[in-house]
């Protein structure tokens, strides 16, 4: 599209239709681009830049071949630069806004004020003012007006047709896996180029993002509740063996277990990184942990630092390969 000695200036195209008189510039680039066989979504996008706005009229002259001043005559919707050689008097909005207000207020001080020393019914006071009832009462009740209402944004949608195609497509998307839905963009450039819709982006872009939201609501079967059930007591571990689980777990995590074999050894860093070498410690604890047949640990301390020392063991074998385990672990205490 550009040239060789401007890289700023586009190329006209080969067919190159003139201009219709009264013709928005939307429907002379659809035209513009169906002539030389493009897309008009994709001959808009080199006229508008990446930010989607409205069409440069400037680089429209450039790829049709016709200057800028003709396009601005014949073409709706084009902005027509006019030169202003005196500063403009009319009064900008802000200064109008704040005009109305001062002059309100003035009117309800001077409806007040005749209230007060004419005594004066509301009838009078409407008539003499030349206002409504209704603008008495305010002023009577207030000495400042009431802030004017904010006026409601108009919600930008699109036209019926227009959103049945739109909506056709959403539905189609909710069917296939999310890498292969349509986008935004892609919504825009189909409407642009299968239905010639003028339609700005950020208008699709809402109302595709209601919509999809929207269907996926109707769509999503409501998960039933489920009431999590209480602990079956008999499943349960005892208290002795969840005591010195928990007790083991403590000094595991603080670096305190069994400090006769791992001093000077910090092996938490290395678990941490390890991942799957925290499970063996445990496992080797809860094997070598000797419980009667009444659930209870049996000789407590000594069965406890037993089972401390084979987990403290096989930490220092990890950590320190020239570490020797004595006796050896058996194949039931890794189990």
């Amino acid at each position: 599209m550009n040239g060789q000695d401007d890289p700023d200036r586009l190329r006209r195209l080969p067919v190159r239709p003139r201009p219709i008189c009264g013709e928005t510039v939307e429907s002379y680039v659809r035209r513009l681009a169906r002539a030389n066989h493009l897309r008009p979504s994709y001959l808009r996008a080199y006229l508008t830049g990446p930010q989607r706005s409205r069409i440069q009229i400037e680089r429209l002259a450039q790829i049709s071949g016709r200057p800028t001043a003709h396009l601005q005559r014949a073409l709706i919707g084009t902005p027509v630069p006019r030169p202003r050689t005196e500063p403009s008097e009319r009064p900008s909005q802000a200064a109008l806004v704040k005009h109305r207000r001062e002059a309100r207020t003035r009117l309800f001080a001077n409806i007040r004020a005749d209230h007060q020393h004419d005594d004066l019914s509301i009838r009078a006071l409407a008539a003499r003012h030349q206002v409504h009832r209704r603008t008495v009462t305010q002023a009577l009740a207030s000495a400042l007006p009431p802030p004017r209402k904010p006026q409601a944004p108009r919600p930008r949608t699109l036209r019926n047709d227009t959103r049945e195609f739109v909506d056709q497509i959403i539905g189609q998307d909710l069917q296939v896996p999310s890498r292969r839905r349509h986008s935004v963009q892609r919504i825009w450039e189909r409407l642009i180029d299968e239905y010639d819709v003028t339609v700005s982006y950020s208008t699709v872009r809402d109302y595709v993002t209601r919509r999809r939201t929207d269907l996926a609501a109707s769509t999503a079967e409501p998960e039933p509740q489920q009431l999590p059930e209480p602990p079956d007591p008999a499943r349960r571990l005892p208290a002795d063996v969840r005591s010195a689980i928990h007790y083991f777990t403590l000094r595991f995590a603080g670096g305190t277990l069994a400090p006769e074999i791992l001093k000077g050894i910090d092996y938490r860093p290395y678990l941490h990184t390890a991942g799957p070498d925290l499970e063996m410690p445990i496992a080797i604890f809860t094997n070598t942990l000797n419980i009667d047949e009444n659930n209870t640990v049996t000789n407590t301390v000594t069965n406890t630092d037993t089972a401390h020392r084979r987990a403290a063991q096989w930490i220092r074998a990890r950590c320190d390969p020239t570490y020797q385990i004595d006796p050896p672990l058996q194949p039931w205490e890794t189990e």
